[in-house]
């Protein structure tokens, strides 16, 4: 099976320069309902339901998601003024909602999934997951939830040529479970998938032959400017010997 977990970005700083080589070319897919905006509620008004393309998946006796407008214009979201609410059972049964994207997985690619946790209830804290389905996943456990509130997760993984995945939509999923057999609920707002290439061979090797070609003409610079003689009359520079 050919995957690999990679860091996403790759900075690379020579002689001062700074170099984003795959983070340029990161290409946003469309996800349906991303921000949980439909069905369209009046503010601070729930709703029961799922709505398409999401898929809702749970055992017996796990409730529905809700979406949620919470009170306030803006309030309580990342973006909008919707959320979703994924819910386990009273004795903390995992519940979850997926969705499959138009876009497919392509080999030599990196993708990426994420979303943010905004809040959580329940008779004690719950823990969640997220999912490139099949590819990579990340949980994030009951004593890691209160700090990861308001702020973006995300998981990622690399497909590389001959993984089965290759030309099967890309699916996400988000799942919760209560901790022990307690009761448990997390708000989640803004899903968003990105896709970025990894360059071929060839390209990565031109790539490195290039810094290496600024890293060698800053030096040469630095070289030529230490060895030319000082105008007449100026001040000895530190690195020339004093007579």
């Amino acid at each position: 099976m050919s995957r690999v977990l990679l860091p996403v970005f790759l900075p690379v700083a020579i002689s001062g320069v700074l170099l984003v080589p795959t983070a340029a070319l990161a290409a946003s897919l469309a996800v349906a309902n991303s921000g949980f905006e439909e069905p369209a509620l009046a503010d601070g008004t729930s709703l029961a339901t799922i709505g398409s393309p999401w898929v809702f998946s749970a055992g017996t006796g796990v409730p529905y998601p809700l979406f949620e407008n919470p009170a306030g214009s803006g309030v309580g979201v990342v973006d909008g003024e919707q959320r979703i609410r994924l819910r386990t059972s009273s004795t903390g049964s995992a519940s979850g909602i997926q969705q499959a994207l138009a876009a497919t997985y392509l080999p030599n690619t990196t993708y990426v999934f994420a979303i943010t946790p905004i809040d959580f209830d329940g008779s004690s804290i719950p823990q969640f997951q997220i999912l490139l389905n099949g590819l990579a996943a990340k949980t994030v456990r009951s004593d890691e939830l209160i700090g990861a509130l308001g702020r973006e997760v995300a998981v990622s993984a690399t497909l590389l040529p001959g993984d089965p995945l290759i030309g099967q939509n890309v699916t996400i999923s988000i799942l919760i479970a209560g901790q022990g057999f307690n009761y448990g609920a997390v708000s989640f707002d803004r899903a968003r998938v990105w896709a970025i290439p990894i360059p071929e061979p060839s390209v990565a090797l031109l790539l490195g032959l290039g810094l290496a070609g600024i890293a060698l003409t800053s030096r040469a610079g630095t070289r030529s400017a230490m060895c030319r003689p000082a105008p007449a009359g100026s001040p000895a520079r530190p690195w020339e010997s004093r007579r």
